[in-house]
């Protein structure tokens, strides 16, 4: 009875190494599986990575451009108040003295007219005498 309990511990144990040996393969594809994913993790990960270095940049872009939004805000505010001045400059000193310039031209104008009234008037006059002058003249040399 001894040799049959050891035959049949010898066969309990090689069934049992072939369960080993499957379960060891089985192990080792899990592995290889394991490995497999593991790699494309790795990918992902420096996808991601490079993802992440290009969001940087856009980020630095952005506060780039936000500076000089700001930038181009203040210069925009501070020209306003420029122009604000120049307005108020514009009412306050030059309208009066353009108003004084029309005034005057209106002046001159009216003094010119005046001077060409006195000036058709007077060739009227002369006009007349020349007229008279012929007559006398003609008169004269009959």
């Amino acid at each position: 009875m001894d040799e049959k309990v050891f035959e049949m511990m010898t066969a309990m144990y090689a069934e049992m190494q072939k369960g080993f040996k499957q379960m060891n393969e089985r192990f080792e594809k899990v592995d290889e599986r394991f490995e497999q994913i593991d790699k494309r993790f790795e990918k992902v990960d420096e996808r991601f990575e490079q993802i992440d270095k290009r969001f940087e940049g856009i980020d630095a872009r952005f506060k780039g451009i936000e500076g000089e939004l700001k930038g181009l805000k203040e210069q925009v505010e501070s020209n306003t108040a420029s122009i604000r001045k120049i307005d108020m400059r514009i009412e306050n000193e030059v309208m009066p003295k353009f108003d004084i310039l029309f005034d005057a031209v209106q002046m001159n104008g009216e003094r010119i007219q005046r001077v060409e009234d006195k000036v058709d008037r007077l060739t009227e006059r002369v006009d007349s005498q020349e007229f008279d002058i012929r007559l006398i003249k003609t008169d004269r040399a009959k």
